[in-house]
């Protein structure tokens, strides 16, 4: 193994694994106030396309139906949605936000707009696309190693195979 690689991995497990509990904190700390990220994507769906079914919901987040009725339950307790009989069909349920949803939802905005403007008095935006569209291959890149590890024993290597196999590619 070249000395570039192995620095490569040797980065990976010390950068990569700190910046990605780095964001694992950041997130449900500053910007989604103690929900979690599936009822943040909910409260954002609603908030972009308005009322919608629980069954509209769950193709637009590609989650199971269960879990998207789970997390709908919590934040109507929370208050931030509604349900309320579609308007033409009495049979279908609408799910909509409530005013304090709709009030995280533009606090959200605010806090995303807020540290993105910090973020870009230390980064380009150049940069900042870079670092989106690296990032975006190494979620898909994760994606593949999940699928590939299932029911493997040795994590670490399959890691250093997929990892090699993606930097020959690039």
């Amino acid at each position: 193994m070249t000395d570039n690689i192995q620095n490569v991995i040797e980065r990976f497990q010390d950068d990569l694994i700190y910046l990605s509990q780095s964001f694992r904190e950041f997130i449900p700390g500053r910007i989604t106030k103690g929900l979690s990220l599936e009822q943040h994507k909910i409260i954002k769906i609603l908030a972009e396309e308005g009322p919608l079914q629980n069954s509209e919901l769950t193709q637009l987040l590609k989650i199971d139906k269960g879990v998207v009725s789970e997390k709908v339950k919590r934040l109507e307790q929370l208050g931030l949605v509604q349900k309320a009989n579609h308007k033409t069909d009495k049979r279908k349920v609408q799910i909509s936000l409530t005013e304090n949803g709709t009030a995280i939802f533009n606090k959200f905005n605010e806090d995303i707009q807020g540290f993105v403007g910090e973020v870009l008095k230390i980064v380009e935006v150049d940069e900042l696309e870079k670092f989106f569209s690296v990032l975006l291959r190494i979620v898909h890149l994760n994606n593949r190693y999940d699928r590939k590890s299932s029911g493997k024993g040795n994590e670490i290597e399959l890691l250093k195979e997929v990892t090699l196999n993606e930097m020959k590619r690039s």
